[in-house]
C-alpha cells in the first residue's frame, strides 16, 4: 500500500528517504507512525524538495489506525512481524531512496551493504544511534552485544552521516569505532515540553520511584537490591513500579518482604499518567547499566524530580546541566544517595539547553540532519 502526498503540483522533486529498521517498533504502531508524521510535515515545511518518508512496518501492522498518517508519509507493508530483516522484497525498493536511514546500526544496514548491493544506487545513508553501544562493557555484557559491536563497526564506517542523541554517547562511538567526529550529528529524542509537565512537589511520604520496561537490560535486580539497602535503613519508605515486561514475576517475588500498603506495581500507563504519579513520587531510581540518553530521566528533570542512577552516557550528560541527580554503582552506593535524595526540599533545576529543548525544536535538530543529507 503506498499513498503519497496530497495537493503536490506536478513538477516538485520528490526525494524519497526510506526509513528502515525496527526502533521503537515494540511500541504501539500508532505512537511510532505519529512521531514520525511529526518528522514528515516538518520536512515538508522546511526543505525546497518533497522529502517523503517511507517506512517499512510489520505486515499484521492495522492499517485503520495508520491512516490519519498516510497524507503525509508513505507506508510499506511488505515485512512479516518477525522475519523483517531477512526479506528480500525490501530489495526491488531500495533504488527509489535517495536518503535511507537506518534505526540501528546492526542488522539491517549489514543487509543493506552487503546483500542487496547490487540493487542499491549510490544513496546517501544515515545511521541512527539509539543505544550505548560504544561504552566499553556494553560489547562485554553478553554474546549478542559482542556480535553486534562487530556489525555496528562495519557500518557505522560506511555511512555518510550517524546520528546520536546525546554527547557523552558520540563520544564513545567516536572512540570505539574510530569514526569521523565530522560525520556525527547530536539530535536528542523529543520529550514532552516542560510547560506541558508537572512540576514536583515533595511528598509527605517518601516514595521511591521506578519508570520504564520490565526488562533485564534495566538490571531490575541490582534494583531490587538498592530497594532492600533503602529498607533496611528506612522502613517507611514506600516503592512505586510503573511498567511492564518479562521481568515483572522476578521483580515482585525481589521485594516480597516489602509490606504490601507499601509496594505499587501499577503496570504500564500512559506517559502522561506515568508522570503524573512520578511527580508524586520522592526520588527516581534508575539501575539501567546503559543508557544513551535516558527519557524518562530528562522528563524527570523537567518535572523537577530527584533522580538517582547509574553512570550511563544519559546520566552522564544530564548531570552536567542538572542540579538534583546523583551517579553510583554499588547497591549500597545507590542506596545511600536515594536516601539523601529524599531530603530535597525543593524542585531540582535544569540549565543545559540541550535537555530544555522543546519537542518542536528537537523535531527541527532531527529533519536538519536529513535535510543536510539532500
Amino acid at each position: 500500500m503506498q499513498i503519497s502526498s496530497r495537493n503536490r503540483p506536478s513538477d516538485y522533486q520528490i526525494h524519497r528517504i526510506g526509513i528502515i529498521g525496527g526502533n521503537g517498533w515494540s511500541d504501539p504502531v500508532v505512537s511510532v507512525l505519529t512521531r514520525h508524521a511529526k518528522y514528515a510535515q516538518k520536512l515538508n515545511l522546511k526543505s525546497d524538495k518533497s522529502a517523503i518518508l517511507t517506512l517499512y512496518i510489520p505486515s499484521d501492522s492495522p492499517i485503520s489506525k495508520i491512516e490519519p498518517f498516510l497524507d503525509v508519509c508513505t507506508y510499506k507493508s511488505h515485512f512479516p512481524a518477525k522475519l523483517d530483516f531477512l526479506n528480500f522484497a525490501l530489495s526491488k525498493h531500495i533504488s527509489n531512496f535517495k536518503t535511507i536511514t537506518f534505526s540501528d546500526p546492526f542488522l539491517y544496514p549489514v543487509f543493506y551493504f552487503f546483500l542487496l548491493k547490487k540493487h542499491r544506487r549510490n544513496a546517501v545513508i544515515q545511521i541512527q544511534c539509539h543505544g550505548d553501544f560504544g561504552d566499553a562493557n556494553w560489547s562485554k555484557n553478553n554474546l549478542k552485544n559482542w556480535i553486534f559491536s562487530k556489525l555496528a563497526g562495519i557500518t557505522l564506517i560506511r555511512a555518510n552521516q550517524v546520528r546520536c542523541v546525546g554527547k557523552s554517547q558520540a563520544k564513545k562511538i567516536i572512540s570505539a569505532y574510530k569514526i569521523d567526529p565530522a560525520k556525527i550529528v547530536i539530535a536528542p529524542i523529543p520529550t514532552k515540553d516542560k510547560e506541558d509537565l508537572p512540576v514536583w512537589v515533595k511528598p509527605t511520604i517518601p516514595i521511591v520511584g521506578f519508570l520504564g520496561r520490565l526488562h533485564k537490560e534495566r538490571a531490575v535486580d541490582l534494583w531490587v537490591k538498592t530497594a532492600q539497602e533503602i529498607f533496611s535503613v528506612r522502613n517507611d519508605v514506600h516503592f512505586l513500579i510503573i511498567g511492564d515486561g518479562p521481568e515483572r514475576e522476578n521483580f515482585q517475588n525481589g521485594m516480597s518482604n516489602i509490606p504490601a500498603n507499601q509496594l505499587s506495581f501499577v503496570g504500564k500507563l500512559p506517559n502522561e499518567e506515568a508522570l503524573e504519579l512520578m511527580a508524586k513520587s520522592s526520588v527516581l531510581l534508575s539501575t539501567a547499566p546503559f543508557e544513551s540518553f535516558g527519557m524518562a530521566m530528562v522528563e524527570a528533570a523537567k518535572i523537577g524530580l530527584p533522580i538517582v542512577s547509574k553512570p550511563t552516557s544519559g546520566a552522564l550528560d544530564l548531570s552536567e546541566g542538572y542540579d538534583s541527580i546523583s551517579l553510583g554503582n554499588t547497591p549500597k552506593e545507590l542506596a545511600g544517595l536515594s536516601l539523601a535524595a529524599l531530603n530535597r526540599k525543593s524542585p531540582g533545576v535544569i540549565s543545559d539547553s540541550l535537555f530544555l529543548q522543546s519537542e518542536n525544536e528537537t523535531i527541527d535538530a532531527i529533519v536538519d540532519a536529513w535535510i543536510k543529507l539532500l
